[in-house]
C-alpha cells in the first residue's frame, strides 16, 4: 500500500490495525449470504439391549459438565514454554563498561562482572567512584561501550548470586494494639549488612586499582550519559536517537557551556566532603565577576571623575551664577517676570556648562550606567540558562546533589531560603555600595541654595537613577528564584550579590 511506506527493512509506517482501518474493507456491502448452518439436535436416538428397556432411547449429543463454577472467571492460559537463561550479547564480556538506561541509576556508567544464573548481569560502579553498588540489571536496558577494564584479578565469591540480592523476610507485628499505636510513624530502616559492605569494598579496591592504570577512565566512569532533546526527534510516536535535529546558535552555546561545566565539576580536585557541582556553581559565579571586573572598574573610574571634577566645579559655578542673578534681580525691584527670566538664564548656562564638563572629562552618567550594567546581562542569562538546561535534562546530575536544606539542585528550594537571601543581598548591595566610594565629598563646601530643584540637578549621581528600580527588581528576583531550580537559584545569587549600583 502506498501510504504504508517502509521506514526500515520489513517495517512499515503503519501497523496492521491501522492499515485495516484505512482500507475500510469492513464497510463494504456484502452481497452474498452465508450458507445456512444445519441445526444441531440436542439428542439422538440409540438402540439399547434388553427386553424391558424398550429397545430405543434418546440420549444427549453432548455430555453435561460435571462442575459448574459459581462465577464466570476466565482461567489464564498456561504457558508451556521452558525458561532458559538469556544468551549473553557478544559485545558484553567481563570488564566491559555499560551504560544503564533504566532504574534508579539510569545514565550511569558501570563495570560488568559476570552473568548470574537468572540471566541478569552483575554490575558495579564501582561504588567508590560513582556511587553505584553491586546490582542486577537486564541486558536489554544497557548499552555496551568499547571501553574495557581489566578485572582478571577479581575473584568473586560463589555466594554472590540471585539469592544474594533477595530481600530478607521481616517479621510483622502480630499485636493489634502495637499496630494501632505505630500507625503513622516512619518504619525503622534496617542497617545495611556488614558482610555486604565489606564485600563491596573489596570489589571496589580491585576495580579502582585497574581503573588507575588507564588515564581519564575514572572521570569517564563518573560522568553521566544523557541524550539531549536536540539529539532526538519524535518519529511516528517513537524517539529516534540517530536523527540529529537543527540547533540554533543559542542552544549550541548552552550545550557547550553545560558540557564544560560538567567536565569542570568532575575534573577539578575538590576535597571529598565538598559537593562538587555546588562548589563549581559558586566558582563559576566568582569567575563571571572576575571576567566583567574591567568594565566595573572602568565605570567606577568614570563615576569618580564625575564626583571629584565635575560636581564640585558645578556647585561653585552655580553659586556664582546665582549671586550674579540675585544682584540683577534686586536692581529690577524684585520684578516677578525678571526673576523668572534670570532663573531660566541660570538653568540654561548651568546645563551648557554641565554638558561641556561631562564631555571634557568623559564621564557621561548614562554611558557610565550602561558600562556597569550591560556586560552583566549576557553573563546572567548564559549562567541561568546553562544551569536550567542541566536541571531539565533526563537523569540530571543535580538530582542527587544535596547541600544544607536543599535535597536536590534540580528542584526549587522548598524552604525559600535562597530566594529570600538573594533579595536581601540585592537590597543590601544597593544601599551600601557607595559607603566606600564617595571620596572627596568632605572637601566640597556646603552651599545653602534656596532652589531645591536646581540643587538636585547639580548633585545627582548616575547610579541613583537605577537605585529605585533595583529595589523593585529585588522582589522580582525573589519570585524568580523561588520558581527556578535550586542550581539556577544559587547561580543567580552569586551573580547578583556583587552588583555595583
Amino acid at each position: 500500500m502506498a501510504r504504508n511506506r517502509p521506514i526500515a527493512a520489513h517495517i512499515g509506517r503503519l501497523s496492521r490495525s491501522k492499515v485495516k482501518a484505512y482500507r475500510g474493507l469492513f464497510k463494504g456491502i456484502k452481497k452474498s449470504d452465508a450458507p445456512a448452518k444445519p441445526e444441531e439436535s440436542l439428542t439422538k436416538e440409540v438402540t439399547v439391549g434388553g427386553e424391558k428397556n424398550g429397545g430405543k432411547r434418546l440420549v444427549p449429543t453432548k455430555k453435561a459438565a460435571l462442575f459448574y463454577p459459581a462465577e464466570d472467571v476466565r482461567q489464564p492460559k498456561k504457558s508451556r514454554k521452558t525458561h532458559h537463561t538469556a544468551k549473553l550479547r557478544s559485545s558484553i564480556s567481563p570488564g566491559t563498561v555499560l551504560i544503564l538506561l533504566a532504574g534508579r541509576f539510569r545514565g550511569k556508567r558501570v563495570v560488568f562482572l559476570k552473568q548470574l544464573p537468572s540471566g541478569l548481569l552483575l554490575v558495579t560502579g564501582p561504588y567508590a567512584l560513582n556511587g553505584v553498588p553491586l546490582r542486577r540489571v537486564n541486558q536489554a536496558y544497557v548499552i555496551a561501550t568499547s571501553t574495557k577494564i581489566d578485572v582478571s584479578g577479581l575473584q568473586l565469591k560463589a555466594d554472590i548470586n540471585d539469592a544474594y540480592f533477595a530481600k530478607p523476610n521481616t517479621s510483622r507485628r502480630s499485636d493489634a494494639e502495637s499496630e494501632f499505636f505505630a500507625d503513622g510513624k516512619p518504619k525503622e530502616k534496617a542497617a545495611y549488612p556488614e558482610a555486604k559492605a565489606s564485600e563491596q569494598k573489596n570489589i571496589d579496591n580491585v576495580i579502582v586499582e585497574a581503573v588507575k592504570k588507564t588515564e581519564n577512565v575514572a572521570k569517564y566512569l563518573k560522568a553521566s550519559w544523557v541524550v539531549g532533546r536536540a539529539l532526538s526527534r519524535r518519529v511516528n510516536g517513537n524517539y529516534c536517537f540517530h536523527v540529529v535535529g537543527r540547533r540554533a546558535l543559542f542552544t549550541e552555546t548552552i550545550q557547550g557551556l553545560s558540557a564544560a561545566f560538567l567536565d569542570s565539576a568532575i575534573g577539578l580536585p575538590y576535597p571529598p566532603e565538598w559537593p562538587a557541582y555546588t562548589t563549581t556553581i559558586i566558582l563559576t559565579g566568582i569567575l563571571s565577576r572576575i571576567t566583567i571586573f574591567p568594565f566595573l572598574y572602568w565605570s567606577w573610574k568614570r563615576e569618580r571623575r564625575l564626583e571629584e571634577n565635575v560636581l564640585p566645579y558645578l556647585r561653585t559655578y552655580h553659586a556664582k551664577l546665582k549671586s550674579k542673578a540675585v544682584t540683577e534681580i534686586e536692581g529690577t525691584s524684585n520684578n516677578p517676570k525678571a526673576k523668572e527670566f534670570f532663573n531660566q538664564a541660570v538653568k540654561k548656562k548651568l546645563s551648557e556648562k554641565r554638558k561641556e564638563l561631562l564631555k571634557q572629562h568623559r564621564c557621561s552618567p548614562w554611558l557610565t550606567m550602561a558600562i556597569s550594567s550591560v556586560p552583566q546581562l549576557p553573563m546572567f542569562v548564559l549562567l541561568s540558562s546553562t544551569f536550567l538546561y542541566i536541571s531539565n535534562e533526563p537523569g540530571s546530575v543535580f538530582k542527587n546533589e544535596a547541600i544544607f536544606s536543599l535535597q536536590s539542585l534540580s528542584h526549587p528550594d522548598p524552604t525559600a531560603a535562597i530566594p529570600v537571601m538573594t533579595g536581601l543581598i540585592s537590597l543590601a548591595t544597593t544601599e551600601t555600595s557607595h559607603w566606600f566610594t564617595n571620596h572627596g565629598k568632605e572637601d566640597v563646601p556646603k552651599l545653602s541654595v534656596n532652589n531645591n530643584n536646581e540643587e538636585r540637578q547639580i548633585t545627582v549621581r548616575p547610579t541613583r537613577y537605577i537605585k529605585s528600580v533595583i529595589r523593585v527588581l529585588a522582589l522580582g528576583r525573589v519570585i524568580l528564584t523561588f520558581l527556578m531550580p535550586a542550581a539556577s537559584a544559587v547561580g543567580v545569587e552569586k551573580t547578583v550579590e556583587n552588583w555595583i549600583t
